[in-house]
This record gives structure tokens, sequence and C-alpha cells, in this order.
């Protein structure tokens, strides 16, 4: 029968990879208390992954298991469970805490038999993934621990979540305090890295002080040469 978390109301288990292997799985290798409900044992190989967890969830089911040796074989292990069998996709192992040790990720996917009947179909059960954790290759400890989802369940709470929360055009934009306060007229932002901003593509952005010349051929009839303001203001004295 298909079973949900006990983890109440409100609560999220959401572990890091080193703390699964860390917190969880040395401590169930080691035989050490751990939290009760939380990581639970589960024979994954015995059924099909939709006839051990509820198929509906959205999240992520976190169990121990063991692993079970092919026949005349020491070192692989039988992955066929139920109706199908996990296929492995990608493996990679990572330092211990000690330095010396590794422990391993491996990602599988669920498929079906070939000779399943239509019954059995991926579409009408999902699509499972799962990612197993151990100690040592090939889980050759007594226990791995395994995250298991449904994709589907997972992508059809994220499609609801699109309409219910539609996402932004591209050609719209949020507005800052900075974007408030340009749009008063009075206002003029200084461009602290350009003294004369660009009017065209022609006109490059000035990053010193430019001398006389340019500055008349830049302003125009509204410079007024240094020689000529030393007259203006001489003349305006002598009215006094």
């Amino acid at each position: 029968m298909a079973e949900r978390s006990e983890l109440p109301c409100g609560y999220r288990f959401v572990p890091t990879d080193e703390e699964l292997v860390n917190f969880y799985l040395r401590r169930k290798v080691e035989k050490q208390p751990l939290p009760r409900g939380v990581v639970r044992t589960r024979d994954i190989y015995s059924k099909n992954p939709w006839e051990i967890f509820d198929k509906s969830c959205n999240g992520f089911f976190y169990v121990f298991t063991t692993l079970r040796k092919k026949q005349n074989s020491r070192t692989r292990f039988d992955r066929t469970a139920g109706s199908g069998t996990w296929k492995n996709r990608f493996s990679k192992s990572f330092p211990g805490d000690d330095g010396k040790s590794f422990w391993f990720k491996k990602d599988y996917v669920f498929e079906l038999n070939k000779n399943q009947s239509s019954a059995d179909s991926s579409i009408d059960n999902g699509h499972w993934i799962m990612q197993e954790f151990s100690l040592e290759d090939e889980g050759s400890n007594s226990y791995v621990l395994c995250k298991i989802s449904n994709k589907n369940a997972r992508d059809s709470q994220k499609e609801k979540k699109e309409i219910v929360e539609p996402k932004r055009h591209s050609n719209e934009r949020k507005f800052s305090s900075d974007d408030k306060e340009d749009q008063n007229p009075k206002r003029m932002r200084i461009n602290s890295h350009c003294l004369f901003p660009p009017s065209d593509g022609n006109v490059k952005p000035q990053t010193s002080i430019p001398d006389a010349d340019s500055l008349e051929a830049v302003l125009g009839k509204f410079w007024v040469p240094k020689e000529d303001s030393n007259k203006i203001f001489n003349s305006s004295m002598s009215l006094f």
C-alpha cells in the first residue's frame, strides 16, 4: 500500500546530499539512533514504485533499502523490481569527511520490461527516478539510502503554479526607487563615468575635463572664452 510521510503539516525535509550520507546513512550502517519516521526502511525491489509510494505526491521519498546480488556474481546487484528495472544513468564518487573514504551517488530511472501489458504503462503510473547514496561502491554495505520521486507528479505541480501565478512578460518591468525618481522632470541624473553623455554614436564619452578648445566646440554659443569673460567682468565692475 502506498504511503505518505508522517511529518507534521508545515514541516519540510530538505537535507543536502552530505547530510543524507554523513548523518542518516552512516548512522544507519553503524546502528546509531535516528529521528523516527523521517527515513524509513523499505524493500524497493520487491514491487513497482507506485505500489510502495503515493504516485500523486509531488515530493521526495527517502528510504533505506538493501541490495540483492545477482546469481553467480559477487559484485553485481539485481535491480529488477515488479514489472520493470531500475536503470543506471550515471554514478559519481565524493571524498568523505576523513579524507580517506568515499561515498557514492548514483542516478536511476525506472523502466518497464518490454513484455509488460499496457496496464503497467508508465503514462498511468508515473515517471520514477531515484538517487542512491552508498558509503562504498555498489552499495557493499548492509544499507543504501534512496531518494525517490515521481517526476510526472512534480511537473504537474509546477504547471499548476504557473497557472495560478503567470510568468511576467519580457516587456514588463518592475519599477525601483530610482525609476520613480527618474519620473520627476526636475531631477537630472548625472553619469559619474561620462562628463558629456553622447547624443549619437559618433560622440565618445569623456572621462576627463576637456580643454578650452574642446569645450568651445561642444558648447558653441553658450561657451564664453576666458579672455571675453574677464572683459565682461571688468566692464560690469566699472558701472559701480
